[in-house]
């Protein structure tokens, strides 16, 4: 609910304390210069550069006012000190036009060492590409690819730009390539901060597959989808163009749906009305849709035979998975739910990295 009273969604602070960095993100916390209370703060270091106990930052503190799902952290908007940049990496613009703009090298660009390989690029070649609708469901993907392929293989994440843009704020994505479960991330649109920069969600797919050599690609958004109980005003819209532009591509498109269990809202239990509108109303073309074999398909099945496209169901037994994802990741939450509370969601995202890795040879 909004709140009635005005709130202070701006505010200078002085940063007391590291709580933890690495090459990308600060956490810190700070005290309020005005209202003496702590706050909990990301830095990220590509828009501001790093900061010290003692520095007076400026934060952005509008989704913990709102009560979003952010984490309950507050954001650096700027520094009191001038960040100074030996040099700067490449032209190509992110976050353009606003204050906090900033310039990438972006894999396509001119000044790229990879611009020759992206000139040639235009095709995946039947490459499997899994669009998420939620980056919760990113590791059990993964795990069910590793689990089920016949071979090492190399899984790449693409973030689009529909949730978080910065992909330091996924602690996930962290843990996936620490790990080397994910061979490397590509953020495209006004996302930044991946392995690779690209332009559009197209040329991202297109170097996870040319530079990345990735024999599967995930593609999907950051942490923080939007939903406002209405037909399209919902992040997860951009699946369906992700699905649509794999398809355009020679991919092999690959949807990973949502459905639940444990929601208050019951438009979210069994298929998620996400799933299906994104079916039944964004998708062109035909997608494979691998599923647990316990969920009911029937309201699928249904919608698929109202749009007239060769839509595929396959229903996987992924119980072994299942099990070593629980022991694996069980700091995972969807909603703030762990696995065991949203068994459905976190199944189904094991069954199509299942289905995907049983199709490469």
């Amino acid at each position: 609910m909004m709140p009635t009273n005005p709130v202070l969604v701006r505010e200078e602070a002085v940063v007391t304390e590291i709580s933890s960095e690495n090459c990308d993100i600060q956490r810190v916390n700070a005290r309020g210069v005005h209202t003496g209370a702590i706050h909990k703060v990301i830095v990220y270091l590509a828009l501001t550069g790093p900061v010290t106990p003692g520095d007076t930052i400026v934060i952005n503190t509008t989704a913990t006012q709102l009560s979003l799902g952010t984490g309950g952290v507050d954001f650096a908007i700027c520094t009191a000190h001038a960040d100074r940049r030996e040099s700067l990496p490449g032209h190509v613009m992110k976050l353009r036009y606003t204050p906090q703009q900033m310039p990438v090298l972006a894999c396509e660009a001119q000044e790229s060492p990879h611009h020759e390989v992206m000139r040639e690029a235009v095709t995946l070649d039947g490459t499997p590409v899994i669009c998420l609708e939620l980056h919760s469901q990113l590791a059990a993907v993964c795990h069910g690819a590793i689990s089920r392929a016949r071979r090492p293989i190399r899984v790449a994440f693409v973030m689009t730009d529909q949730a978080s843009l910065p992909i330091a704020f996924s602690e996930l994505v962290r843990t996936l390539r620490a790990s080397q479960v994910l061979c490397g991330t590509v953020t495209c649109g006004q996302a930044f901060g991946g392995d690779l920069e690209a332009v559009s969600f197209f040329s991202g797919m297109l170097a996870a597959k040319t530079i990345l050599h990735a024999d599967i690609i995930i593609a999907g958004p950051g942490p923080g989808n939007v939903g406002t109980d209405t037909p399209f005003g919902f992040s997860a819209v951009d699946q369906g163009i992700v699905l649509n532009g794999a398809a355009s591509l020679g991919g092999t498109p690959v949807m990973c749906v949502r459905a639940g269990s444990s929601d208050a809202r019951s438009r979210h239990n069994g298929l998620s009305h996400h799933s299906l509108t994104v079916l039944a109303r964004v998708v062109l073309a035909a997608v494979n849709i691998p599923v647990a074999a316990n969920l009911d398909v029937s309201p699928l099945r249904a919608t698929i035979a109202t749009t007239h496209l060769a839509h595929k169901v396959h229903p996987m037994d992924v119980n072994v998975e299942w099990q070593d994802y629980l022991s694996l990741y069980p700091f995972v939450k969807s909603m703030g739910r762990p696995p065991e509370t949203e068994a459905l969601l976190f199944q189904c995202a094991l069954a199509v990295g299942a289905w995907c890795a049983q199709t490469i040879d």
